[in-house]
């Protein structure tokens, strides 16, 4: 498989911003991914635990029921080698909440969705 190579991989994706969720599912759904689509931590953990293998999480930081730090955690339980892609609309700093989390980037929105390819194929590959 080609470094980047997104064909046969299960994204984890976690976005309360609808509009915005729909339109990553769709840019990563159209380079040959399965995408999971989540609102909330609530409705990631579910699939988290229903779903083997996921090869790669991508969480706002910011969730209605929860923080992506949090989800990024519990879900490195399960998928301890899988990379996390932490996105943060405000470009907060981490300032160490980040602590015990390998593996792991930040994106700052609003990115392009161009970029958010490029950032997962790397992540991925």
């Amino acid at each position: 498989m080609a470094q980047g190579d997104l064909k046969g991989k299960t994204l984890l994706v976690v976005e309360d911003e609808a509009v915005l969720l729909e339109c990553e599912v769709q840019i990563l759904g159209s380079s040959g991914c399965r995408v999971l689509p989540a609102g909330c931590v609530t409705e990631a953990l579910r699939l988290t635990a229903a779903t083997a293998p996921i090869h790669l999480l991508l969480t706002d930081l910011s969730l209605p029921d929860g923080d992506g730090f949090d989800l990024a955690r519990r879900f490195r339980v399960l998928f301890p080698q899988a990379p996390i892609i932490l996105v943060s609309g405000s470009g907060a700093k981490l300032d160490g909440r980040a602590d015990g989390l390998e593996h792991f980037a930040i994106m700052v929105k609003p990115f392009g969705f161009h970029e958010l390819l490029r950032m997962v194929r790397a992540c991925v590959g």
